[in-house]
């Protein structure tokens, strides 16, 4: 299992040019910063990576078409992590963490 230097999942974790296609082994509502503010987040855990992916609202209703809504069902399951160039957040354009689905892909961690 890769280790990391954060708790959580970064753009700058994954490889740029390939999918990394992980297993959904939790997930845990937790305070965390952002934006200079405390908020909620739903974190999810795989059994590959030893950092969390910290859901927001994009991943979130990906995995939700993927899977289903009911984050109990998501256990178990696999989705690819990717790095997308350009993701807007906050008016500014960067990289950042997109889920898809795993069909037809064979990289994984």
């Amino acid at each position: 299992m890769p280790e990391f230097s954060t708790l959580y999942l970064q753009a700058s974790d994954l490889p740029d040019d390939a999918d990394t296609i992980v297993t959904i082994r939790s997930f845990e509502r937790k305070e965390l910063r952002q934006d200079y503010k405390m908020r909620m987040k739903w974190v999810l855990y795989f059994d590959e990576i030893e950092a969390g992916l910290a859901l927001n609202d994009t991943n979130g209703r990906a995995i939700c078409g993927l899977i289903g809504k009911e984050m109990t069902v998501w256990i178990g399951k696999q989705v690819a992590l990717y790095v997308h160039p350009s993701v807007e957040y906050n008016g500014v354009h960067l990289r950042g963490i997109r889920v898809r689905s795993v069909s037809n892909l064979t990289t994984k961690i």
